[in-house]
């Protein structure tokens, strides 16, 4: 698990990059909770996609439907697929709310900053230092 929460933290950072290079960073923490909230409930809709397509293809297994069963499993592989995604954006623009801060204030307390992104503090000065917009 640790392996993929790295990946996941790399893939976050390279949707950051690619954020960054079509929208400038947060102008205030109102902006960023819209953008961050608008991402969670595109999370929501496919969370609801995969957890809809699960419920059915119980309903297929218990009749001993191996084509229909089949048919919702695959389609809870992609619900789950693309809820990941949106996960990852969740969490890049996360990262770009602490990104947003940074510049704005000029620094970000430790504490301030969220566990599971562990050394992104270093990677958001970096990326500024870099001239990110």
């Amino acid at each position: 698990m640790n392996e993929l929460i790295a990946k996941i933290e790399e893939l976050a950072g390279e949707e950051l990059k690619r954020a960054n290079e079509e929208h400038p960073l947060f102008s205030s923490a109102h902006e960023a909770h819209a953008v961050i909230r608008e991402e969670v409930d595109e999370l929501k809709q496919d969370v609801k996609w995969l957890t809809d397509n699960v419920e059915g293809a119980w309903e297929f297994v218990k009749k001993d439907n191996e084509e229909r069963t089949k048919t919702h499993i695959g389609q809870a592989r992609k619900a789950a697929t693309m809820a990941a995604a949106e996960a990852v954006q969740v969490a890049a623009m996360c990262m770009k709310y602490f990104a947003s801060l940074e510049k704005r204030e000029g620094h970000v307390a430790d504490d301030e900053l969220d566990e599971f992104f562990g050394e992104i503090r270093n990677g958001i000065r970096r990326m500024l230092r870099e001239g990110a917009k």
